[in-house]
Order: C-alpha cells, then structure tokens, then sequence
C-alpha cells in the first residue's frame, strides 16, 4: 500500500487492516511487550510504500488475501473490521519543532478532548 502525503507538513499514519495495526506482528518490541511502532511518518509532499506486515526495521511478511482460518486475524482472534483497510492521518512535528499552522502551538495539559459522539434523535 503506498501512503500519499501531499500536505506542507509530515504526517503519522495509523494504517490498519482487518481491524490491526501494521506493526501488530512486530519483532521489534518495547519494555512493555508491545510493538515499538504504532504509525508511519511520512514526511511531507513525499510517499511510503508499505509492502507488508512489519517484522522488523529490515524486513515485513506481504499482505496476502487469504480465508480467515489463515488470516492474520485468525492469528490473534479478532474478528473486528474484517474487510477494512483504514489509514488515520495526524499532523506530526519534531518534539522540539514548530507545529504546522493551524495546530495549536502548546496543546493543553490534557490534549484529549472532552466531546464524544452521541445517539441522537431517531431517524427514518
């Protein structure tokens, strides 16, 4: 799959299929046993190709259409977003650096927002 930045700015890339990052497999692991990576970085008016399942910083396992007994899901049991290939794009910047224009230049304390998304009035 390859990642397409045509902003001003880089980006970090959350690119997921069937419902699971591409780094989900990954041998390259924190302290915590979890995969190091979470995202891409695509710097701007530049692209990534992303040939696989991330294995390492050398090599990845291709993408293979495949049942789902034998499916990367099937591996770790989830069955959430099957058929799905998501990419989330997020403004990105050195910790040190100048945001992109129209990001806050010091976020608050709390960068997570206090709006969600409700049900709202039945319709036909």
């Amino acid at each position: 799959m390859r990642i397409v930045n045509d902003a001003d700015y880089d980006v970090a890339v959350t690119f997921t299929i069937d419902g699971l990052n591409v780094f989900a497999f990954s041998e390259v692991r924190g302290r915590n046993g979890k995969p190091l990576y979470a995202c891409v970085i695509v710097t701007k008016k530049s692209s990534v190709l992303v040939k696989g399942w991330h294995r390492d910083n050398e090599k990845s396992w291709e993408f293979l259409v495949a049942e789902y007994a034998k499916s990367a899901a099937a591996e770790v049991r989830n069955v959430d977003g099957l058929g799905t290939i998501t990419a989330s794009f997020a403004a990105a910047w050195p910790k040190d650096g100048m945001p992109p224009a129209d990001e806050p230049a010091k976020p608050s304390t709390r960068a997570v927002s206090l709006d969600a998304t409700a049900r709202g009035a039945e319709v036909g």
